[in-house]
Formats: structure tokens, sequence, C-alpha cells
């Protein structure tokens, strides 16, 4: 008998085969066994000693497979093969003889789980990690239980582990066995989704009836029972979003067949829809915690309820009756510490039962420290019961378990203050005062942030044993809890705190504390496109140790240096982040303190190998493929490091003579040039004697060349003006000249569209970016000149008629504006025409449009109204649209007056009013230039009458007859 894949689990139950009626036919496809009988869960075949070629059984299942071939024995032997139903199987045709097999379903016979096959160690690992974490939560975050949607449906009647099939008895036998290890429980329920909205009636049976919306959606989880179909629970409450897997069971359910539904027919009288309700019944795995077991299988609320049944226990209450409560709720304290321990803190009083008190205590300040006890009067009325020399173990045990520091302390003053108004003897008391506080000095936890704990530790000290304790014990704890953040705080506050006389003393602890800080922390970026903000702190925190170390103890300045130009653990993709948005901030940040930095040779040492390693890995990126972080900033960042040790060597022998040869791109180029150019003077003052290369500005000039051929596109405005302002800005003024001209070429200067739109901008906006045009007066001539010829053309005759009709189109519009908003759409339409026709959707004002129309610019254009109807179940809305379609000459006249417009404001960009400046900057051009573009609009030579248009409100077209249902 040949299992060719492992089972999940031993199987022990009994196993029942039955005989297929149906004959297994010689090949199969590659198919999975559908369940034929209820508790099947594989099928065997038995082939018998028969003459036969051929007929290989291939199986699958996840990533393994195999094949058996046996015609080979086929007279020797009778080969019995078996495989889960869930196992893809393919049987080859059998090419001669006949093959004689007998088939069998394997019947599962118990209620217990069906075996299955375990291949998937990934999803048991990875269940493992989970069921870890949600155990050591214990209750704190992680929830109560899990609700996880199985794939098939199942009776109510028969719900347990056998009846489960397909994936879902796989995922069941896979989680089962792991459950069971970390001390998990699984169980089985029902889920009855109940869906309550509105369907539109048909007279057509034939149709399905479909929900038009929902109104009310509910889930009731019911017969929740364990793996072996015993009933737990006949509800099951849950918290929905939280609890579940998917998120949103609702949706996951509805989208299934329905069943049940029932749906009420709509009224007589009307077109109210009919009411529709659906039931889906799914079944759903349940996991828990076997901590939580009493509260899952009692409901959400039950840990309230248990902690007040347990609080009105008394004397006479029956111990048995409730232990089983008081061992789950302390299970449960996570949940709401305080609440159980004070609950099983009066049970414990009421039966006289120190031991279960102190467990109590225990248990709930582990899960909430000191807060989690009882009030300060109820708690010592405890210790008081109990007597203190029997309950002062509790009381240890909240000192010892309370995670903050700062509390611990408070606690114990607290029971010092009681102890003194109490009847406990003065020996008895301060042996335990004594013996805890010594207890909590030398198991000090982690330092609470919000606390502050860097003075409050010395003061610590000073009060218990001054300056060897913080030495000797206070300062070896912190090294082996605290992080490198609180190390470095709490060493400054040492290093600074004036209250140990003996300062040597203090500063060497401080500098030894400071070393300690230094390598638990992690300097390396990490970088996360999605959170720059991360890098950010990490920058900080490296400023923040410099700058302690720089101003305190410079020599230990070295191994923060060293650790984070450590790159050998960075990918190359980490280290080019790391340079960027670590190193070369860092070598700007360290040029604050040059004069520092020059007073020890070590550090001098060191900050110029971080120097090295900082210019190198920059010339890489930047022979590489430079990045986009590569910025004006950086390349700063790297010029001002040019004054530490080790920075004119580099900059002369690495950066200068590669930067000319290089080819980068436009904005590393500018970048490059815009400083450069602001700090030559800085650069050249502290390049070596024996540096021969060429000066900054011709290295300046030589990337403003560069620039001026490949970093601009002198087809697009903004690139040329750009390209203009860097050459202006890194002093490169003829490139910066050489620019324009490129862009206006002979060629260029023929192109109307060229003209137009590239180079009549670029002079509208030049006087803006550079505050002058002086230099390029020449060529703003040759420009202008072209444009009015090529572009611009010569004027239309009725150019002035036109313009002064539009110009003369106003209506009350009841605004401070001359044209409502109608009338404002269609006077653009007229002032900057793209083409000859528009339409236009008034609504009510088309009339008083149309009348502005006629008032003004009948001469120049036609137009039309049409009247929609608009709206839902035949509601008629006004929907009026007015088409204007403008005439071929005031077309012309307009278009040529827009172009017309823009050279004005050019000219306006040039001289803003002043005419002396123009004329200077436009020489022998002015005035062909000036005449084409400032002219007087001649009167038009009808005399059109004064306006008399209102306002639009009282135009609106005579209201449309509702059209009858016949029209």
């Amino acid at each position: 008998l040949s299992f060719p894949f492992k089972p999940s689990s031993v199987i022990s139950a009994p196993i029942r085969p039955e005989v297929r009626r149906n004959v297994w036919v010689c090949s199969f496809l590659p198919h999975v066994d559908t369940e034929k009988v209820d508790g099947m869960f594989a099928t065997m075949i038995v082939v018998l000693p028969s003459p036969f070629q051929g007929g290989a059984i291939h199986l699958t299942h996840g990533a393994q497979s195999t094949v058996f071939e046996h015609s080979s024995t086929e007279l020797l032997q009778t080969v019995v093969m078996a495989w889960y139903t869930d196992v893809t199987h393919e049987v080859k045709p059998v090419v001669s003889g006949h093959r004689l097999v007998l088939s069998y379903n394997l019947i599962h016979t118990t209620t217990s789980l069906r075996p299955a096959v375990s291949h998937n160690d990934e999803f048991q690992t990875r269940i493992r990690d989970v069921l870890q974490s949600w155990k050591r939560d214990g209750g704190k975050a992680a929830p109560e239980k899990i609700l996880y949607l199985l794939s098939h449906q199942y009776s109510q009647a028969n719900l347990c582990a056998s009846a489960l099939k397909g994936a879902d008895a796989q995922k069941v036998a896979l989680l089962a066995p792991v459950a069971q290890e970390y001390g998990f429980r699984l169980g089985l329920a029902t889920l009855i989704c109940h869906v309550v909205g509105c369907y539109e009636a048909c007279d057509c049976d034939a149709r399905p009836v479909e929900f038009l919306g929902i109104d009310d959606t509910t889930i009731e989880i019911e017969a929740f029972k364990n793996l072996d179909g015993k009933l737990l629970s006949n509800k099951l409450s849950y918290l929905a979003g939280e609890e579940t897997i998917p998120k949103d069971l609702a949706k996951n359910v509805e989208n299934d067949k329905h069943h049940d539904q029932e749906a009420n027919s709509p009224s007589i009288k009307g077109n109210e829809p009919g009411t529709l309700e659906r039931w889906y019944r799914r079944t759903v795995l349940v996991i828990w915690p076997s901590y939580s077991h009493e509260g899952v299988r009692r409901g959400l609320q039950n840990l309230e309820n248990i902690c007040n049944k347990i609080a009105r226990a008394t004397k006479d209450t029956p111990r048995a009756d409730i232990q089983h409560l008081i061992d789950d709720a302390l299970l449960q304290c996570p949940k709401d510490a305080r609440y159980v321990t004070t609950a099983v803190c009066r049970a414990a009083c009421a039966w006289k039962d120190v031991s279960l008190w102190i467990r109590a205590v225990d248990v709930g300040s582990k899960a909430g420290g000191w807060a989690a006890l009882p009030n300060d009067t109820e708690l010592w009325r405890d210790v008081n019961t109990f007597g203190f020399e029997h309950a002062q173990s509790g009381l240890t045990a909240v000192a010892v378990n309370e995670p903050r520091n700062v509390l611990r302390f408070r606690f114990i003053a607290a029971i010092t203050t009681l102890l003194s108004k109490s009847t406990v003897s003065s020996s008895d008391a301060t042996t335990w005062i004594e013996s805890t506080k010594l207890s909590v000095l030398n198991s000090l936890h982690a330092p609470n942030r919000r606390d502050s704990e860097e003075n409050w530790l010395i003061t610590l000290a000073i009060e218990h044993g001054g300056f060897p304790l913080l030495r000797d014990s206070i300062v070896p704890q912190m090294c082996a809890t605290a992080d490198g953040d609180f190390l470095r705080k709490f060493a400054l506050t040492i290093w600074d705190d004036p209250r140990f006389a003996d300062q040597d003393e203090r500063h060497k602890l401080a500098s030894d504390l400071l070393v300690v800080a230094i390598q638990k922390t992690d300097f390396k970026t990490r970088f996360d496109p999605e959170d720059r903000w991360h890098i950010s702190d990490e920058l900080e925190t490296s400023k923040r140790f410099l700058t302690v170390c720089m101003e305190r103890s410079p020599q230990i300045s070295t191994l923060v240096l060293s650790c984070v130009s450590d790159v050998d653990s960075l990918s190359l993709e980490e280290v080019h982040e790391h340079l960027f948005h670590m190193l070369l901030p860092l070598l700007q940040f360290l040029t604050s303190y040059s004069a520092v930095i020059m007073l020890h040779p070590n550090l001098q040492e060191e900050v110029c190998r971080f120097n090295r390693l900082s210019v190198d890995l920059f010339m890489q990126v930047l022979i590489g493929k430079p990045a986009e972080d590569i910025t004006r900033d950086s390349v700063q960042q790297l010029v001002d490091a040019i004054g530490l040790p080790g920075g004119p060597e580099m900059f002369s022998s690495r950066v200068l003579p590669d930067i000319l040869s290089l080819s980068l791109p436009p904005d590393v180029i500018s970048a490059f040039m815009r400083v450069l150019h602001a700090d030559s003077t800085k650069i050249t003052s502290c390049l070596p004697p024996s540096y021969s290369g060429p000066s900054i500005s011709e290295i300046t000039t030589g990337l403003a060349q560069k620039y001026v051929t490949n970093g601009v596109s002198y087809t697009r405005p903004q690139s040329i003006l750009s390209g203009i302002e860097i050459c202006f800005l890194s002093g490169a003024r003829s490139e910066g000249m050489e620019i324009l001209e490129r862009a206006a070429t002979q060629d260029l200067l023929n192109d109307a569209t060229h003209l137009h739109h590239v180079l009549l901008p670029v002079i509208s906006k030049l006087h803006l970016r550079l505050k002058t045009v002086d230099p390029f007066s020449s060529v703003i001539q040759r420009i202008l000149a072209a444009w009015v010829e090529k572009a611009l053309g010569p004027r239309p005759e009725n150019c002035p008629s036109a313009v002064t009709s539009l110009a003369r189109w106003t209506c009350d519009s009841g605004y401070s504006s001359p044209r409502c908003f109608c009338c404002e759409k269609v006077y653009q339409f007229f002032k900057s025409p793209q083409d000859r026709k528009a339409s236009f959707d008034c609504g009510r004002s088309t009339g008083h449009v149309s009348s502005c129309l006629q008032t003004y610019m009948s001469h120049a254009a036609t137009w039309t109204t049409s009247v929609g109807c608009d709206g839902k179940y035949g509601e008629e809305k006004d929907h009026n649209t007015l088409t204007i379609v403008i005439s071929d000459a005031t077309f012309n006249a307009m278009t040529w007056d827009a172009k017309r417009t823009c050279g004005e404001a050019a000219l306006m960009a040039i001289s803003c009013s002043e005419d002396p400046e123009l004329r200077r900057v436009l020489g022998d051009q002015y005035s062909f230039i000036t005449s084409a573009i400032r002219y007087d609009a001649e009167e038009p030579s009808e005399n059109i009458p004064a306006p008399n248009v209102t306002r639009a409100s009282s135009q609106s077209p005579p209201k449309k007859k509702r059209r009858t249902e016949a029209e």
C-alpha cells in the first residue's frame, strides 16, 4: 500500500473502504476527486494482475509530484495505491492489453479531523510565528479570537472536523497540531447573514429578483462547537472588522448564493418598490488562546461579569464555585489589570487567603504596574487584614514589577508613609523599606522616555550612595538596558551636573558613558522612499552626538565619524542614499567646528579620512550615472568641505579635474555653475600651491558652454529663460546671451509659430528674471521686428470697428464687473477666438445674451438658440444653448488683435511705461515695431446706439410649456 505523500497526522481512526459502482476507465485528464459520499477523504485502487502497457498515473499536490508506472510487473503482483481527494491525478492511456482495477472510496468514520496531506512547511512556519506573537501579547493588543471564513458550506446539524472537505480540511489539518503546541483552541460555528433591502417588482416571473438597494445587513454567529462537534455556546459575539478574516464578512458572504429569501410585493397603489430579505449561511473557523477560553465561550462582556461575580464573594461563598472564574480572570488580566486585581483582592480578603491576594497583586502589577492595584486606602486595608509580615512579599512584588523606575520609588515612599502611621513595628518597616530599595536599586528597568530620568537618576545616586553608586551600579545598569539616545543625554547631564565635586571623575564617567551610547546607536541610513523623516531623524541623531563630543570630549568624535562612515554592510543603493542624506550633510556640519578639529591631530586624521570617503563616493556617483540626489545643496555641501582637513587636496585632485570631462545632466551642471561662481574666492584661497589646473572662472565658463549646448531646449520658453538666468547668476553672461542668439537664428525667425509661442514669451519675462534687458538689445530688435512681420502681419481693415464694438459691451450685471457671467464668457470668446464657432449653455440668460449680441456684435457674427428638455423622470429644466458663428472678417480681426495684445505686453515688460528706455532697447526698429503694436483704434463707421441692456435675471426667455406624454 503506497501513500505517495506524508499525512499531516498519524491515521489512528477506523477507515471504511466502500467499493465504487462505476467503472474505472482506461485514462483520465488531470482532475481532483469530488467527495462522492459523506466522510470520503481518499481514493484507493487495486490493480489486479493483468497484461497491459502504458497507463502511468501522475499525482500532483502543491509543489510535489510523483509518477507510478508498474506495467512491467503487471503479471507478477497486485498493486494497491491511494491518494487524498485534494490530490490532482492524471491517468495516461493504456496503449495495449487490459488493466483490471477495483476502485474504493476511503471513508473517515469519526468526528475528528480527516487525514490530509502535509506539504506546506512555509505555512506552518508562518503560523507558528503568528501564534507565538499572539501568545506573548497575552491579550493586551491582540484580539480575543479570530473568525476565519471557510470556503465551503456545511450543515449545522453535523458540524465537526470530519465534515470539512477540500481546502478547508487541509488548512485545519495543518493548523491543528501547531495550535495545540502553542496552547490555542479551534472550533467551528455557523454564520447567518440577514440582508434586507428593496427590489423592483416585475410581471415577468422568469426574471430573477435582485436588490435595488440594501437597507440593513446583520450577521450572527450560531452553534459554536469544538472540532469534535460538542456545543460550546448557542451564540458567539465578535468585534466586526477586528476579529474576522476577511475584514468585511458581509461583503464576502453576499457574493455567494443565498440560502433562503423572502420577497414581499409592493402595494397595489404605488410606485414603492417591494421588500426583499435574504439569508446567507456559511461556516467559520474560530481560533482562540486557551487563556481566553471562558471569555470566548461566555461572550465579549465576560470579563466584566466574571470580575463582578468574584468581587461579590463573601466568606460563605464556596471556593469551588468561582475558582475557575478567578483563574480565567487572572489569565485575562492584561485587558483590564486594575479591574481584575481589585476583584480578586476583595475575594481573597473575604476568604482571608493571603496567598491568593499575593498572586493577584503579583499578576496585576506585572500587567499594569502600580496603577493596577486598588487605591492606597483599600490596599492598606488589605495589608492590615493579613498583617504586614504576611503581605509584605506582595508589596515587594509590586516594587519589582512596576516598569517605570520613578514610580517604583514613589510606591516605596507611599508605603513608607503608610507604615509610619500604622502599628507595624519600626524595625520591621525599616527592614522592608531598606531591603526593597536595595533590591530596586540593583534591578533598574530600562528608562521611560516620559519620565526624563537623567536628572532623577543622579538625584537618586546622591540620596542613596553618592558618586560610587552612580558609577558602580546605576550607570552599568543603564548601559545594559537604555538606548543610545538616552545614554547620550545621561552622559551630558553627568558632565554638566555640579553636585559631584570631583570634576575629573565626573567627566571620565560621562566620556565612558558617551562611548557606550555611540556603540549602541545605529547611524546607518536605510532609505525608505515613503518615509524620508526616518533619514532626517538619523541625521539629526548624528549631529546631536557630534555636538556633545565636539563641545566636551572632541577625541570621542572620531568614534562617531568612524561609525557613520562604516558602509561595508550597505548595498550600493543604500551607500548612495547614505552619502547624500548623511555623509555630505555631516561634512558641512563639521565646518562649524573647524577650530576644534585643528587642535586635535587624531581628530584631524579621522576628518580627513571621512572627507576622502565622501568625495570618493560622490565622484563615483558623478562618473557613473548621476542620481537625482545631486542637487545644488549636495554640491554646496561638497564645496564647503574644502576647508576641512584633506579638503583642498581631494577637491583639487578628484573634483576639479573631472568636472569638465564628464558628461553631466543639465541640472548637475547648473548646480556646479552656481556654487563654484558663488564660492570662487573661498575655493581659490583653499587650493594648494601645487594646483596647476584651470581656474574656477574657467571651469564655470566651460560648464556654461556645455549647458548652452546640451542643457537647453530651444523650443520651450521656460528652458530658455532658466538657461539664461543660470548663466547670468554664474557669471557666464556671454553664454547666457548665446542661448537667446541660438533661439533666434534666421531659420527660427522665419517660423511664425516659434516667434509667437517661444520667443515672444521669453522677451515678456526676460526683464522680470534678470532686472535688465540691455545686453540683449540687438537680438530683441530682430525678434520683435520678425514677429511683427511674420507672426502679427498687417492689420485687417475692419479691426478698429470690431475691437471698438466689443470694447463697448457692457450690461447691468449687478456687480462691480462690467458684464454678467454669461456675457463675460461670450465676450472672452470674441476677444481671443480659437475657432470661428462655439456653443454656450446660458440657461435663463440666453435671451439677455442674445440681446447684447444684437446690440454690439450684430455686424460681426450670427447666432442661433436651441431649447432642450433635460431632467429625471421627464422633469423639464432650462437647457438653452446659444451657438455663435463669427464672420471670417471679424475672426481675422479679433485674432490679429489678440496677437497685438501679446506684443504690447512684451513691450510693457521691457520698459514698463518709460518710453526712453524702450527707444534705447529697440534702437532703429522702435518706430516700425511700436507703430504696428501700438495704435489708436478708430471709431466704427456706423453709429452704434447706446446700449439699453438690463440685468440677466430680468431677460429670461419665456418658459416653455411642459410637453405632454404624447408629444
